[in-house]
């Protein structure tokens, strides 16, 4: 299965094996799994845009975060955040190789800067739901012309 979006880079490819795993563990088609996974995690983004705390007992918990600004006169502004719960901390503190660690740590760290709220636009391809649903149609064509169990 190729996700729309997502590069062949090394480092994408574990997206591509959490698919996998997921479709094999429940005993479901790829695409039957991606669709479940990209439906709970729009609902997880529409919860916690309410305002709300979705937490995930062993996993962690997504919630809204308000940004206190430094510099009296602006504006707060809140952002999306979440805190892993401490049997996933744990399950994480023993990886085995720091080296392979630290190129995850570098990748976040990047990832926060370019997806900050202030550097990118607020245009209609950058709203979850928008790429939600074209991540669908290119989930559902895949799926069609390889004539999955949909």
């Amino acid at each position: 299965m190729q996700i729309p979006f997502i590069t062949r880079s090394e480092k994408n490819k574990a997206v591509v094996r959490c698919f996998k795993k997921a479709a094999d563990r429940a005993g479901v088609s790829e695409f039957k799994a991606g669709m479940v996974l990209l439906d709970f995690l729009e609902a997880i983004c529409d919860e916690v845009a309410q305002g709300n705390v979705v937490s995930i007992p062993g996993f962690g918990a997504f919630g809204p975060y308000v940004w206190q600004p430094r510099i009296e006169g602006q504006q707060r502004f809140v952002l999306p955040s979440f805190s892993g719960a401490r049997p996933f901390r744990n399950l994480t503190k023993n990886v085995g190789c720091v080296e392979r660690a630290q190129e995850g740590h570098d990748y976040m760290s990047r990832h926060r800067r370019n997806h900050h709220t202030s550097s990118k636009s607020t245009a209609l391809s950058s709203v979850p739901l928008t790429t939600f649903d074209t991540f669908r149609k290119h989930m559902r064509a895949q799926a069609d012309r390889v004539a999955m169990d949909c």
